[in-house]
């Protein structure tokens, strides 16, 4: 199984990352997963501040730092996707400028050597297919496509890749459904530790979003989403949906291409901790302490 790993939009810290990550896939090869990529978003001010860095709101790094990850990423055969998956941002295309400034964004990160990129967003899909069409373009899970028909739809306009709601984990026969009906990629979010069928998951990326373009002095340091979600999760832990490190094998042959690891604003530790278990197929420990929102509470939940 390929691995699609989150890093904080810093250069120093993904420098960091990819030393280790090196490591492990040299030490993960008995295990026939690695790691294929990295994905990451950088500060708004690269694209005007049509795009945010949503969960990773600290981010910093811009288009010349991101040269430097991608050659480096390069020397690992590690890729480097872009996020571009801001929800509900279609509506920000009806003004001229703002596709100006997609366009603009989108041709500075294939200067930078991307040519990878996750999007929320079917004016970027339309745009990336039709002036960048060597780029691989992948579906945030933001979309939900939970459907053969929404699947196969996305797939005709030209995405290599969907990534699935997490949602989905557990339901193995629309998995199998939904990977019958497209050749494109499959990809699946392996540590989101949501709360199954969550009303307030798209609207939480948002806020997240409108969060993280804020300058740092104006924004809410406390996650009223959080706040809701993380009692509920401590009452109904069964009820928090995320796949085990010991399933990998389950999804590998309903023929799913990726698992996504999610947790890219957190420290390195805490993500190198989660990639290993999930490259390693398992944890002797509490599995709450590799999911997020979930870790924050693992000291009172165990899974």
């Amino acid at each position: 199984m390929k691995l699609s790993v989150g890093c904080p939009g810093n250069k120093e810290k993904v420098f960091e990352l990819l030393k280790e990550f090196n490591q492990l896939n040299n030490l993960s090869a008995n295990y026939g997963n690695y790691i294929n990529e990295i994905f990451l978003a950088l500060r708004p001010i690269e694209s005007n501040n049509v795009f945010s860095p949503g969960k990773d709101p600290y981010a910093d790094l811009d288009i010349n730092g991101l040269q430097e990850i991608v050659i480096k990423a390069k020397q690992s055969d590690i890729g480097v996707r872009i996020l571009l998956n801001s929800p509900n941002i279609d509506s920000i295309f009806d003004k001229k400028k703002n596709q100006e400034s997609a366009e603009e964004y989108i041709r500075k990160l294939n200067n930078a050597g991307i040519d990878k990129i996750t999007t929320a967003s079917e004016f970027i899909l339309n745009l990336i297919t039709d002036k960048f069409p060597h780029f691989s373009v992948a579906i945030s899970s933001y979309l939900k496509v939970n459907t053969k028909e929404r699947a196969r739809e996305f797939a005709d306009k030209g995405a290599a890749r969907i990534i699935l709601p997490n949602d989905l984990n557990a339901d193995y026969s629309l998995i199998k459904e939904i990977r019958s009906s497209v050749n494109c990629e499959i990809e699946l979010m392996a540590n989101l530790g949501c709360l199954h069928n969550c009303p307030y998951h798209g609207v939480h990326g948002g806020y997240l979003d409108n969060q993280s373009k804020l300058p740092e002095k104006d924004r809410n340091n406390i996650d009223p989403y959080k706040q809701y979600c993380l009692p509920k999760m401590q009452k109904y832990p069964g009820k928090i949906t995320f796949i085990r490190p010991s399933e990998i094998k389950k999804f590998d042959d309903l023929g799913i291409n990726y698992l996504k690891i999610v947790g890219r604003q957190l420290p390195v530790d805490w993500i190198l901790r989660s990639t290993k278990a999930y490259l390693e197929m398992k944890y002797d420990g509490n599995l709450a302490e590799l999911l997020t929102p979930t870790y924050a509470i693992a000291d009172k939940i165990f899974l």
